[in-house]
């Protein structure tokens, strides 16, 4: 009896560990959201007259702009974000 069960044991240990697999995928998972809420962190938040004052004086280099949501990037590098309200004169603005 007790050779059976040596022998079901033995096979048991071929492939990788699943425990070390989700290890693995885990590790990978916290890397992605740390590197993730770096770079959001990287924003600032700027109201809507301020961004406008920005565009308007020239200092902003590029903007991205998804529904309500804007990001835009300073000619120094640095970025922001804004919300903003869809109108002609702001989309003049970003051109």
């Amino acid at each position: 009896m007790k050779s059976n069960f040596r022998r079901h044991r033995k096979f048991k240990k071929k492939g990788p560990n699943p425990a070390l697999f989700l290890l693995l995928v885990l590790g990978l998972l916290f890397a992605y959201l740390f590197w993730y809420n770096s770079e959001n962190r990287q924003l600032e938040h700027l109201n809507y007259s301020t961004f406008l004052n920005h565009v308007e004086g020239g200092h902003v280099d590029s903007v991205e702009i998804r529904e309500q949501q804007v990001q835009g990037s300073f000619k120094d590098g640095s970025r922001c974000e804004t919300t903003v309200v869809p109108s002609e004169r702001l989309w003049e603005l970003m051109r």
